[in-house]
């Protein structure tokens, strides 16, 4: 258990530690705003001039409902995290996981694009989990590797190589497409990128987890009494 903690707290790479310490604000809640009206504009688009029909129009009619629903929610975050901050938990938590199903809305769009679009979508999506577990493995391994040799520089590395190195198969993968003419191989570097982004956001979930931690109630305690006795003090001092 206290390995499984010390791995954990050595997580987050040095290059990104001032981005998992930042808050959610209400810049945060907008562009999880202008994300989905990008998203609802894409869908709405399809809807009006594409041909789409039988089940490739339900997978479509599904995922303008679901992007619909995720924006009216991001809205909600928007204008009630600052009126109910008790509960901003609960609306950084929403914001984050809305982010994640992004990912997984962009990649069911672009399977509108060839026939069988469900089970290309299903086979995607099950794809882009199982690289995304193998790219977490191995950084965990050498997060492991690096707190026992106790030199976190080769943990900063392999961050980085990990994304750089899913980034550009993503991107090759995108111009073999467009030179070969296969969607199939722009499906593929869209799945490398959304690991990537996946992996990405890992090491921004502290800034959700913050607001899920209770605050000690010692501080509280102290307060008080830390009042009291310095009452007591200027009490005896003015005798």
């Amino acid at each position: 258990m206290v390995q499984k903690m010390n791995i954990m707290s050595k997580y987050i790479p040095n290059q990104h530690k001032k981005y998992a310490e930042k808050s959610i604000t209400k810049n945060s809640y907008k562009n999880g705003i202008l994300l989905y009206i990008v998203l609802l504009t894409g869908v709405i688009f399809t809807q009006t001039f594409g041909e789409k029909q039988g089940g490739q129009l339900i997978f479509l009619n599904v995922q303008t409902i679901c992007i619909f629903i995720f924006l009216l929610q991001n809205i909600a975050n928007y204008y009630l995290s600052e009126k109910f901050k008790k509960y901003r938990k609960y609306f950084s938590m929403c914001l984050y996981l809305s982010a994640i199903l992004a990912i997984f809305l962009m990649l069911a769009y672009i399977s509108l694009l060839v026939s069988q679009s469900i089970k290309v979508f299903t086979f995607s999506s099950l794809l882009l989990i199982g690289i995304w577990i193998i790219v977490e493995t191995i950084y965990l391994i050498i997060i492991l590797y690096s707190t026992k040799t106790e030199t976190m520089n080769l943990r900063d590395a392999t961050a980085q190589f990990l994304l750089n190195g899913v980034s550009i198969l993503g991107g090759i993968c995108i111009i073999l497409s467009e030179i070969l003419n296969k969607l199939e191989l722009g499906i593929l570097g869209f799945i490398f990128l959304g690991v990537m982004i996946l992996f990405l956001a890992t090491f921004h979930f502290p800034r959700i987890l913050k607001y899920w931690k209770k605050e000690p109630e010692n501080n509280k305690n102290d307060s008080v009494y830390g009042n009291s006795i310095e009452m007591m003090k200027n009490k005896k001092t003015k005798k």
